[in-house]
């Protein structure tokens, strides 16, 4: 944010010579323009590189934290609710914006972590719980995953409540040190007495170990969803290494290059639009993979789907993780190991969801073959536009491809 705040005050400085550019022919107009629209940043980024903290000192407490994809305009409703007394409104705000499309997008994302896919089919179970209200059933998988996924993560063996587990990164908002580490510090405090009245945080000790017997409602449970969903940053952050002697200084010719990069993306992302139902209607239910058109999502889930009905599972591979490389070969060995017992004899599309410029479903039905008897079962495929280290892109960009993001589906 300090960087960030440097580069807008520089801009802003330059912005106050956009008359001078637009004196220099079309690409001078092009660049006053972008200047422009700088106008005013200053103020807002200031506010929002306060925000995580302000939020932080007053939710971290109750086991809400701030991190990435929670959005801005949801931390600042809850702090004005919090500063006119009604804490436990903002609170409700806040666990109301975990409902259907807010977790299955922010487990979308999660998806490009190794770590994170591993879990993905226990964390279907656990949503599936959740949204169905069976509190007392999602908690404490959610907590145990967790803990699992930071083992699996960190650089030592130490689980998210550990008191060795290190939760900073640098150049991360949840992982700040108001941030995961107080967090864990909240939900890791030691509960030894049995309680028998409604919690409001899911104190890890106190439900695993029996003693929090008033956990199983909504309020405990969202907390739970965004705790996991803070971790997808650290994560990230950790797998690359990246750190403050990094660090470079970008000169003017780079902030600009950024900007106009930043106005394109947004201006397709404004332009983004699902197919319509025309162009949908026209994908075949069933076919060969070459029937289906090169870089599209139901392509991706043909490929995965006709890996299985031949047992071919490092093509299965390729569809989720894409490219090559060593994490092939160990998902093709985990899809086999999940798949075994099961044959696919034929598969169907029945539907495909432009859901999100990165994000499709392609429901199917398929037909699997076990213990001798053949039948029916109709899956839903989520599907992510993202390049090679797992990271969204928009749809269609070179660096991108689709990959197949809940390996429940061989289940």
């Amino acid at each position: 944010m300090k960087k960030l705040r440097e580069n807008v005050g520089g801009l802003e400085a330059v912005a106050r010579l956009s008359p001078i550019f637009r004196l220099f022919g079309r690409r001078g107009r092009r660049l006053a323009t972008h200047l422009e629209e700088v106008s005013g940043l200053s103020a807002q980024v200031e506010r929002l590189s306060e925000l995580p903290d302000r939020f932080n000192d007053v939710f971290a407490e109750r086991g809400w934290i701030a991190y990435e994809m929670m959005k801005p305009e949801l931390m600042e409703e809850a702090l004005t609710l919090a500063g006119t007394g009604g804490l436990e409104e903002a609170e409700g705000v806040l666990a109301d914006s975990y409902d259907a499309e807010n977790l299955r997008f922010q487990m979308n994302f999660m998806s490009g972590i190794p770590e994170f896919r591993d879990r993905a089919r226990l964390l279907d179970k656990a949503c599936d719980d959740y949204l169905a209200g069976r509190y007392h059933a999602c908690v404490p998988v959610v907590l145990a995953l967790m803990d699992g996924f930071v083992d699996d993560v960190g650089e030592v063996n130490a689980g998210f409540f550990s008191k060795d587990a290190n939760l900073t990164a640098w150049d991360s908002i949840s992982a700040h040190d108001k941030g995961l580490q107080k967090l864990a510090s909240v939900l890791g405090v030691g509960r030894k007495k049995t309680r028998v009245g409604s919690i409001s945080v899911p104190y890890r000790n106190g439900i695993l170990h029996g003693h929090d017997l008033g956990y199983d409602n909504k309020l405990v449970a969202a907390k739970c969803w965004a705790a996991l969903f803070s971790l997808r940053e650290w994560a990230l952050a950790r797998g690359d290494g990246r750190g403050p002697e990094r660090e470079t200084k970008e000169g003017l010719r780079e902030t600009f290059r950024k900007l106009v990069d930043l106005s394109r993306q947004e201006a397709v992302l404004a332009a983004w639009e699902p197919r319509s139902v025309q162009e949908l209607s026209q994908i075949p239910m069933q076919g060969d993979v070459e029937e289906y058109a090169e870089g599209t999502a139901e392509r991706c889930v043909v490929e995965f789907l006709d890996g299985w009905r031949r047992g071919n599972f490092g093509q299965m591979a390729r569809s989720v993780c894409g490219g090559a490389g060593p994490e092939i070969g160990r998902r093709a060995g985990q899809l086999r190991s999940m798949a075994e017992g099961r044959v696919l004899a034929s598969f169907a599309i029945v539907e495909v969801k432009d859901v999100a410029a990165a994000i499709a479903e392609v429901e199917v039905e398929l037909e699997l073959g076990e213990g001798g008897e053949v039948r029916a079962s109709r899956k839903t495929v989520r599907v992510l536009y993202a390049d090679g280290a797992g990271q969204p892109k928009m749809a269609g960009a070179e660096a991108g491809s689709w990959r197949v993001v809940n390996l429940d589906v061989v289940w």
